[in-house]
């Protein structure tokens, strides 16, 4: 009889979800008669972008979360408000997880990386799996400054993690030291297919190709006074207004995101792990923004220097949209893509007997 596998992902934006795509395909590879569930709250049209055949979206209800003044900022009044109520009635949504889950049946649970999901399979006895390549007790416990209650809630959440069968910590990733059942395993990273933007654009064949994308908590972004280098042509989101010449919003491509990240020479982002790994992934360069204050970030900094060419734009250069300086940085290194196995079938032999 087949067994149900029932994968959580968290919301905060799209990079818990794209991490995790290669492990769905790992594992659709592995036994063909696994049931698949992904459970998220993200919506059902974003998600089927990104999951292959054969795997079911399934509607979660809302999770407790970093709150984010756009992409490069926590807002931590909120965030602290909101883990507050989160966990002033948590065994309440535990329950409501236990319902869902009762109702489901998953044989095992994987989140990514909600901690809620996992109480409630734990109290199910449902055998569960922490994945990520951060967790939210140790993103938030060095902004909290000595606030008692706040610490004492990321000291719940290491607790909740720290009961799963393992926390299964991603490269590149924070380092986890309170988890003492983590294992570490390498990196989880989608890759694209190239194709010739200069041909769909009409471009010429030597057009330096760049593509824009802080990941998928969008921002308010005026372009108009942004100045690229002579023969540069940039991709932005679709939700910028891309009316200043050299700009084309991703969904005049004809392409994926994933796709078109494949296709161009830079991207232009903020140290996320997704961007950061799927750009090196396909062979794209890097030019980054520093996020105002993001625990994991020391990580993915380290790791993305020794892998592929990188550089850090200055805040001053994103605001007066001078994009000149950063890619000629760019163009003096001589950095290789540093290429390794990923991890998704050291994740798939771990999982195994529990599957079988």
């Amino acid at each position: 009889m087949s067994k149900t596998l029932l994968l959580a992902i968290s919301a905060h934006g799209l990079g818990h979800l794209g991490q995790t795509v290669p492990l769905l395909t790992a594992l659709r590879g592995a036994d063909p008669s696994l049931k698949i569930l992904l459970f998220s709250s993200l919506p059902a049209d974003v998600v089927q972008t990104f999951i292959p055949d054969g795997v079911e979206y399934v509607a979660a209800p809302e999770h407790v979360t970093i709150a984010m003044h756009g992409p490069l900022r926590v807002d931590l009044d909120e965030t602290k408000a909101r883990f507050t109520r989160w966990h002033s009635r948590y065994a309440e949504h535990c329950q409501s997880y236990c319902d869902i889950l009762s109702e489901l049946k998953p044989d095992l649970v994987i989140s990514n990386v909600d901690y809620t999901v996992l109480s409630a399979a734990r109290k199910l006895g449902i055998p569960a799996f922490g994945m990520c390549s951060l967790n939210w007790a140790d993103i938030m416990r060095p902004m909290m400054d000595n606030d008692a209650g706040m610490l004492e809630i990321c000291d719940e959440i290491t607790s909740v993690y720290r009961q799963t069968e393992r926390f299964i910590r991603v490269t590149p990733g924070m380092d986890m030291t309170a988890l003492d059942n983590r294992v570490c395993v390498g990196p989880l990273a989608r890759s694209g297919r190239k194709h010739s933007l200069h041909h769909t654009l009409g471009l010429p064949g030597n057009t330096q190709m760049l593509m824009f994308s802080l990941g998928g908590i969008d921002q308010e972004l005026d372009i108009a006074h942004w100045t690229l280098p002579e023969n540069t042509h940039c991709i932005v989101p679709d939700h910028i207004e891309a009316t200043a010449a050299g700009f084309t919003r991703i969904s005049e491509t004809g392409l994926s995101y994933i796709d078109a990240l494949a296709s161009v020479d830079v991207l232009l982002t903020k140290p996320g792990y997704g961007n950061f790994c799927e750009a090196w992934k396909n062979n794209t360069s890097v030019i980054y923004l520093r996020r105002d204050y993001w625990p994991e970030e020391s990580a993915l900094l380290e790791w993305i220097h020794k892998q592929c060419p990188a550089v850090e734009m200055a805040p001053t250069d994103f605001v007066d949209g001078n994009l000149c300086r950063a890619l000629s940085e760019l163009s003096a290194l001589t950095v290789p893509f540093a290429h390794s196995d990923g991890g998704e079938q050291e994740i798939v032999t771990l999982l195994r007997p529990y599957l079988n």
